[in-house]
């Protein structure tokens, strides 16, 4: 939960998928009287992503003084960039499927430049207690990502942490109003990876922020 001086940023981007997680932190900080801006993205690699309009539906009719806007980005390019392109020497090098925390990096990038076009210093998503067995939510990825934040003097922010269950996520959002159905499209790469030890999830992380800054670099400045 947020308290004290995070609560006098009173706008907030949470990267939101229509899933029951992401759901949830929109409603925590629409709550708590945040404007929400809701950031969804065009990876290139998901399937039946519009189903999603029916969540952002709801939340807006829930929350119409909260929830400010949708945002769909384009992230294939930079997807593609970070994941794909050097597909084989990643396999190569770190034994295991990560295509899917490449494509979380792409998001948060774009996230960030977002923010930094629109002075919002906060970002959140759904980032569960319940779900940590996947690369992108390991504890190491959530640090280093905040980490990745902080050098943009954003707050990266994990309101669903402490749940532990997808039931506790379900029954606070029926609480407040909102269905429980997970609203989200799927990856084509859903469910395909091997759990990486942390120090390989750790080097993989740390070689593609290095993109991951060139991009916003790019974006926000107009370097290249």
């Amino acid at each position: 939960m947020v308290t004290g001086s995070e609560n006098q940023q009173k706008k907030i981007a949470i990267l939101f998928s229509g899933g029951r997680d992401s759901s949830l932190a929109s409603c925590l900080f629409a709550l708590q009287g945040y404007e929400v801006y809701l950031l969804s993205f065009i990876s290139g690699i998901g399937i039946k992503g519009e189903i999603s309009d029916y969540r952002f539906n709801e939340l807006k009719e829930r929350f119409p003084k909260g929830i400010v806007c949708r945002e769909k980005i384009p992230t294939f390019g930079l997807v593609r960039k970070i994941a794909i392109v050097d597909i084989e020497k990643d396999f190569a090098k770190y034994k295991v499927n990560l295509i899917l925390v490449g494509e979380k990096l792409a998001m948060h990038s774009a996230a960030t430049v977002f923010c930094l076009r629109n002075e919002i210093k906060i970002i959140a998503d759904g980032t569960s207690g319940y779900q940590q067995a996947f690369p992108e939510q390991m504890p190491i990825a959530v640090d280093l990502v905040r980490q990745f934040h902080a050098e943009y003097n954003i707050n990266y922010l994990t309101p669903i942490l402490d749940f532990h269950s997808d039931d506790g996520v379900k029954y606070m959002l029926m609480e407040i109003g909102i269905s429980t159905k997970s609203l989200e499209g799927i990856s084509v790469f859903a469910e395909s990876f091997t759990t990486p030890e942390p120090e390989v999830l750790e080097s993989y992380i740390k070689e593609k922020l290095t993109i991951c800054r060139q991009h916003i670099d790019l974006m926000v400045n107009g370097n290249f």
